[in-house]
């Protein structure tokens, strides 16, 4: 089993171990046994692979500390080659393991740079007759070695310890130290490079690499060491030696050209020598004029613009290293010929992001993979910018280059997508409202209206980020709020949720919390008060388009490729003929200040009050008393009131001055009527949730049951619509206050017959509350004359809403209930009523409201349907048997509501004629019992 342990990396195209070698091996293995450890090194099974890696490296260290000699033991020699050897190796996971154990072995052994790298040519040396398959491995392992020793932190700390300690706080002498330590660094980089070009597979994985290396060096080490390595691959800048090598590689090939084609050769040879010697004349002309700036050297002089010089391994090394270059343009460092301060300022200028012009730091991303560690150095880089500079990024990446039509591909779309993935992490409150651009946005739509578009799954992942990041806990206060103003807003869709089918936009607004709730309510308001400015477009009405979209057809045509033909012959017929279906508008519809469209402020103002409604309708919303209460006096206000006047505005802001979260501004002209008729809904469905909810945020109770409370009340046990109904009563008797329409003629009349009666049961049910507290016996009496009164005042406050909308049978309704609540009220001694001879008789009082609730279900008014509910809740404590034989028979009749339901009360006269036939047929009952007898 040993044997077979020791050739499995040769397998793969790993040199086997020397005789010498493999002796020390079986020696080591005698007496300490760590061969075992490398098998499991590269079991798939992480715990085990895990065990292992402790394992081992305690042994290893554990001999080293026993070893007196100079050097390491036997054991941390063999494990430092066989794992060095080990990460060319593809069996398993034996790259994991070994590259590990690697790290943490060099650390500690504090193991000589020099010594990894000779073990990495020797063990991982790459020979002309090797495979394609074996050369992918050795390259893949001399990338994981290198990796290893970086991350060690050995290549950057010196060669020991000790040194370390002395040098610490201190500048090294030693010129000659130093120059091997830059020489080292060089190496380490050359070699990286070399990887980098080998392959494409392998300049990703490289890439990441190269990060880590640069990120944590000084920045002397990274000029002297790392960025003459760089220049002309990164930056596109040769040094001399490379220009010499380049020169003599030239002449080489055509000596070789000259032997191979004879007199073809000797021209070639002229030929080269000639550009040969124009390249000599060219670098010198660059060494005798050092301060020419080198990026203006590459401008293009016909559009001005500069000239892209970075490659992405260039914009990566910039972006990691920008410390580094500002500290050596600060402390003075010689950089690297024929580099000059005024390119590195140029380099550090171009990744700052100042302007959106065509930056060749972008450029150089058109290109890179996905996968690249650019995009996440780019994005990380990104959060130290200033909004602006933030938004810059983004307008000249994703609109000019990645999503712009002209030249965007799939590929590119999608590296933008998971761009703005990294970019959300990192943004902040003012950053991300920057990202959601038009051509951004509109990619993303267009790729979710059909599941067979190329990056469907792509846009579909990035909303479930979106959404992912406004439910955890890394989206701060308000951010979500931005994202909804973004996914609705001008480059949005205010259907964004109908158009997509994700419900986004529902689902992050289920997530807020109530202060967001608060000031999105509010934000809704200031926006239906303030609309954006909109650009000289048609709505049609009949097809719902909006700037020339049909987003009915549009939907539909991507849900049903099929029609896409028929939808190009109905736009041309459009086009042909445009004024037929465009809608006039006129001065008396209130039309907006011109070059804007009306029609377009009508669909903006529709979507603000349906996301009101959508608030109110979603469940998980979290309610409080400010926000509803405001969107409810909001609601009213604009739906009935004319709040173009001044004295009306000044009103509303006087009465209202302790709601906070309303919004009351001078509209400049009038509301059209479709928009006034939507804002009335929308504050029934307001009232609604008002009337039927208890109080808001209520405290979890310590043993888990909420008592149950009355609908309709806030916390301190008032009733909501009340405060409602006491606004309109100040307005209907306020001169200055303005109606939208004039009332009919006795309905303010109705009114006030309404509010004195509201006050009037208002008063009753203060003595019902007196006579609670003092008398106990009379407790339950008292407490169904209480529920009683309470019942009425909602008929009455409900029935007074009526009011401003016009409602027909005002009259009616007011009367009935004045009369009923007379009929109960004055009559009632103890619960019986008493006629003209003082006999008393017993009234139902429950059998009045009841029929009166029947008569409002029959009527067309949902905001009456609402309050029926409402007070039947209220009334089921003190309901009777008479009241529900009302009930049973309106449900077992076939068409209860064919003619009204009539509330009669009986009259005195009725009531002795009953009293005279019931006296009447008793006797006659008692004739005929006295006749049987007989």
């Amino acid at each position: 089993m040993d044997t077979t342990e020791d050739n499995k990396p040769a397998e793969n195209g790993v040199a086997a171990e020397d005789a010498t070698t493999d002796a020390a091996a079986k020696n080591s293995k005698d007496d300490n046994n760590i061969l075992k450890f490398f098998w499991d090194l590269a079991s798939l099974d992480e715990t085990l692979r895990i065990k292992a890696a402790e394992n081992l490296i305690s042994s290893v260290l554990e001999s080293q500390e026993k070893h007196t000699g100079d050097g390491f033991c036997s054991d941390a020699e063999y494990a430092l080659s066989r794992l060095v050897r080990g990460v060319g190796s593809g069996r398993k996971a034996a790259r994991q393991g070994f590259s590990v154990v690697l790290t943490e072995l060099i650390r500690s052994l504090n193991a000589s740079p020099q010594l990894v790298l000779e073990l990495m040519d020797k063990s991982l040396d790459i020979k002309k007759s090797m495979k394609k398959t074996e050369l992918r491995e050795i390259h893949f392992g001399r990338l994981v070695a290198l990796a290893s020793l970086i991350r060690s932190g050995c290549l950057l700390n010196g060669s020991s310890k000790a040194e370390n300690k002395k040098k610490k706080g201190k500048k090294s002498k030693d010129n000659k130290g130093d120059n091997d330590k830059f020489a080292m660094i060089s190496d380490v980089a050359q070699r990286l490079l070399d990887l980098f070009n080998f392959k494409s597979f392998l300049q990703t994985p490289t890439a990441n690499i190269i990060r880590d290396f640069i990120t944590d060096m000084e920045a002397e080490t990274f000029v002297r060491g790392v960025l003459p390595v760089f220049l002309s691959v990164a930056f596109g800048v040769k040094s001399k030696h490379e220009e010499e090598q380049s020169t003599s590689n030239a002449a080489k090939s055509t000596q070789k050209n000259n032997k191979k084609k004879g007199k073809g050769g000797e021209l070639a040879a002229k030929r080269a020598k000639k550009t040969t010697s124009n390249t000599n004349n060219s670098s010198d002309e660059e060494d005798e004029d050092n301060e020419t700036d080198l990026l203006d050297k590459l401008a293009d002089e016909e559009d001005g613009t500069t000239s892209s010089h970075l490659s992405t391994l260039g914009l990566m090394i910039v972006v990691c290293a920008r410390k580094h270059l500002k500290k050596a343009i600060k402390k003075d460092i010689p950089l690297p010929s024929p580099l000059q301060k005024t390119d590195v300022q140029k380099w550090l200028e171009l990744i700052s992001f100042k302007t959106t012009e065509t930056n060749p730091a972008i450029t150089a991303l058109t290109d890179a993979p996905m996968v690249h560690p650019v995009w996440n150095i780019l994005a990380s880089h990104a959060s130290t910018l200033s909004a602006t500079h933030f938004g810059n990024l983004w307008e000249s990446l994703a609109e000019d280059i990645q999503f712009n039509p002209e030249h965007a591909t799939h590929t590119r779309k999608a590296c933008g997508l998971n761009f703005f993935r990294l970019m959300l992490q990192t943004g902040s409150d003012e950053k991300i409202p920057l990202m959601f651009t038009k051509r951004f946005m509109s990619s993303v739509m267009t790729s979710l209206t059909d599941e067979r578009t190329y990056l469907h799954k792509a846009a579909k992942t990035t909303i479930d980020a979106l959404i992912a990041f406004c439910e955890g806990d890394a989206a701060g206060e308000g951010v979500k709020l931005q994202i909804i103003a973004g996914l609705t807003g001008p480059f949005g869709s205010q259907r964004f949720d109908d158009i997509t089918k994700t419900g986004a936009v529902g689902k992050i607004i289920a997530k807020l919390s109530v202060k967001e709730i608060t000031s999105y309510t509010q934000h809704l308001q200031t926006l239906f008060l303030s609309p954006p400015p909109f650009t000289e477009s048609e709505y049609n009405e009949e097809d719902n388009v909006i700037n020339g979209v049909n987003d009915d057809e549009e939907e539909e045509e991507n849900t049903n490729p099929s029609k896409k033909g028929k939808r190009g012959k109905k736009n041309k017929k459009q086009q042909k003929q445009p004024k037929k279906n465009k809608r006039k508008q006129t001065e008396g519809e209130g039309v907006v200040p011109s070059g804007t469209s009306y029609t377009s402020i009508e669909y903006h103002q529709t979507f603000i009050l349906n996301q009101i409604l959508q608030l109110l309708r979603t469940p998980s919303t979290l309610r409080s008393e400010e926000w509803v209460m405001g969107t409810a006096f909001f609601t009213l206000a604009y739906a009935f009131f004319d709040m173009s006047d001044e004295s009306t505005v000044a009103f509303m802001k006087e009465q209202l001055k302790d709601v906070a979260c309303v919004t009351f501004d001078k509209l400049e002209k009038p509301l059209h009527a479709r928009i006034r008729d939507l804002m009335k809904t929308r504050f029934t469905a307001v009232l609604n949730e008002l009337s039927s909810k208890g109080p808001f945020q209520q405290e979890t109770p310590t043993d888990g049951h909420y008592k149950r409370v009355q609908g309709g009340v806030n916390a301190d046990g008032e009733l909501r619509v009340l405060r409602i109904v006491s606004l309109i009563d100040s307005a209907l008797n306020n001169d200055e206050v303005e109606l939208c329409v004039e009332l009919e003629d006795g309905n303010q009349e109705r009114f006030a017959q309404l509010m004195a009666l509201k006050n009037k049961v208002q008063s009753d049910i203060k003595k019902a509350e007196k006579k609670n507290k003092k008398s106990k016996k009379k407790k339950n009496n008292n407490n169904s004359a209480s529920q009683i009164s309470q019942s009425f005042l909602l008929l009455i406050l409900h029935t007074a809403l009526l009011v401003l909308d016009n409602s027909s049978g005002l009259e009616d309704v007011a009367d009935d209930l004045e009369k009923s609540y007379d009929a109960i009220t004055e009559k009632v001694v103890g619960g019986k009523s008493k006629d003209e001879e003082g006999e008393e008789e017993s009234i139902d009082a429950s059998e009045v409201i009841v029929d009166i609730l029947l008569s409002f279900l029959s009527k067309p008014s949902s905001l009456l349907r609402g309050v029926c509910q409402q007070v039947f809740e209220a009334l089921i404590p003190s309901v009777t048997l008479g009241a529900m034989r009302l009930l049973v028979g309106v449900l077992s009749s076939p068409r209860p509501f064919d003619g009204p339901v009539v509330i009669e009360v009986d009259d005195d006269e009725d009531l002795a004629e009953k009293e005279t036939a019931k006296e009447n047929a008793q006797e006659d009952d008692k004739e005929e019992e006295e006749e049987e007898e007989e």
